[in-house]
């Protein structure tokens, strides 16, 4: 196994609980739990071959190796070691790149690796390895008369509301169940602020409830 990069000794478990304290944390319970989970697994199958994990030991053959420990000793789908493989290489890209982070009442600007190493993601890839059947697309989806018969149907007034929301926002099911309509909804515009408390709406607007 090659040498760790000088630039690359941050250990697997920081750069992982970095990317989830900043970044997965913020957008709900569901994502930091998700986020936990894949940084959890990454760590336990890394120190099958190293006792203490840097993102330098992350080579293409450890990485292989961390697919096979994922499956063996926890019976994961292809899809699934794909997914906690995504999140492990969104934390070491968010390493890669300088962050600004609050510290005490000063912000500071960290980075803790140099560059990003390649973390690989290929369902395809992994299924040929550890063996397992792909992920297939759902045999049934429904057309546009189909879904609105079904929400015709809908008896209760809250999973209507919650269904409604759901389709004109896209938004996560957490921000939908802590919806608080006082401070989120505003009638005027016809729009509706689905961001916790004090983050910033970035890539997708706030969409009109209807």
């Amino acid at each position: 196994m090659p040498a760790p990069c000088p630039n690359d000794k941050e250990r697997v478990t920081e750069v992982t609980r970095s990317r989830q304290f900043h970044r997965a944390e913020p957008k709900g319970p569901r994502a930091a739990s998700a986020a936990r989970r894949a940084a959890e697994l990454a760590l336990e199958a890394a120190e099958t071959f190293s006792p203490h994990p840097m993102v330098g030991h992350l080579t293409r053959l450890n990485q292989q190796r961390m697919w096979t420990w994922m499956r063996t000793e926890h019976g994961l789908s292809p899809k699934a070691i794909t997914t906690y493989m995504i999140s492990v290489r969104a934390a070491v890209n968010f390493a890669a790149v300088p962050q600004i982070v609050a510290v005490g009442d000063e912000k500071q600007e960290v980075q803790p690796l140099t560059s990003a190493t390649p973390i690989f993601c290929n369902q395809s890839e992994i299924a040929d390895h550890v063996g397992g059947e792909m992920s297939r697309p759902r045999d049934y989806i429904p057309t546009f008369e189909e879904l609105g018969r079904w929400i015709d149907r809908i008896a209760h007034e809250d999973d209507f509301r919650y269904v409604v929301i759901a389709l004109n926002t896209a938004a996560r099911n957490e921000a939908i169940f802590d919806l608080r309509v006082e401070g989120q909804v505003d009638f005027n515009s016809g729009t509706i602020d689905l961001n916790p408390p004090g983050r910033r709406q970035t890539k997708n607007a706030a969409r009109s409830s209807g």
